[in-house]
């Protein structure tokens, strides 16, 4: 999802911390200032990592260490795999889920009866 606004200066960052810890929640300063809440106490969680009393990743080391690719980008895996557990629960065989649709039914389209040619309104004299 892109950002839809630059990231807030350093030095705004420091500031908001120091007023959460002086006192005001993160919640009174979401309504007077524009981060969320949530950036808010983000923010103030890895100021303690950095500043020691937490356990955790720094700053620095975040910078440091490269992301994970998501199993997407992962080489040898499937862009999607078939939910079997979904299709278990459903109370349909797992062997027929199936990244694209239609698939199950051309897989057991090959194993069952042949289609009837007859129509319903059939004359049964």
């Amino acid at each position: 999802m892109p950002r839809t606004r630059p990231a807030y200066p350093p030095e705004f960052r420091r500031q908001i911390v120091e007023l959460v810890r002086a006192g005001p929640s993160p919640e009174e300063l979401a309504k007077e200032f524009e981060p969320s809440a949530q950036t808010i106490r983000t923010w103030t969680s890895q100021d303690r990592v950095d500043s020691g009393e937490r356990p955790g990743l720094t700053s620095d080391e975040k910078e440091e260490t490269p992301p994970r690719p998501r199993p997407s980008q992962r080489q040898g895996l499937p862009i999607h795999q078939p939910d079997v557990r979904s299709a278990m629960r459903r109370g349909r065989d797992p062997a027929l889920a199936s990244t694209t649709p239609g698939a199950a039914i051309r897989r057991t389209a090959s194993s069952a009866q042949p289609p009837r040619t007859s129509s319903r309104h059939e004359n049964t004299t």
